[in-house]
């Protein structure tokens, strides 16, 4: 796999970030991937309950909003971060690199502060360095 792989691995949770920001300033909750209008990349693997794609190197899943919301994972061992070989059936921090969206509700009408967390296996996310700096400077609050 080359770095080119890598690098499009930091296009798609960033799209998946700003349409979770979108979606949450506008109905003040977090949505799930098709509330939202995101899509993983590749091939859709799933037709109900959590979407997962497969491209050629990765696996990309959707999981529950505030526990691991998006994640990736490599269909081929990359040095020290080991493959997830068999299709996953949603995101789960045991992933190689996952998001945690966070959305509290304030206290005045339309408020409210959304936070994002970028999580990893350690032996992946050395491989990504630039993987946390997708949430710096994205906590906000919205509101009148």
């Amino acid at each position: 796999m080359g770095r080119f792989s890598l690098i499009t691995l930091f296009f798609f949770p960033g799209t998946y970030i700003n349409l979770q920001d979108a979606y949450a300033v506008e109905s003040n909750k977090l949505g799930n991937w098709q509330s939202i209008g995101y899509s993983g990349a590749g091939t859709k693997k799933t037709t109900t309950g959590s979407q997962v794609y497969e491209s050629g190197n990765f696996w990309y899943a959707e999981g529950a909003v505030g526990t691991a919301d998006w994640s990736a994972s490599p269909r081929n061992k990359l040095n020290d971060c080991s493959a997830l070989a068999s299709q996953p059936t949603a995101a789960a921090t045991t992933h190689s690199w996952y998001l945690v969206s966070h959305f509290t509700l304030g206290a005045g009408d339309g408020e409210g502060t959304i936070s994002f967390e970028a999580k990893g296996i350690a032996t992946c996310t050395g491989l990504t360095p630039s993987f946390s700096n997708l949430i710096k400077g994205r906590e906000y609050t919205s509101g009148s």
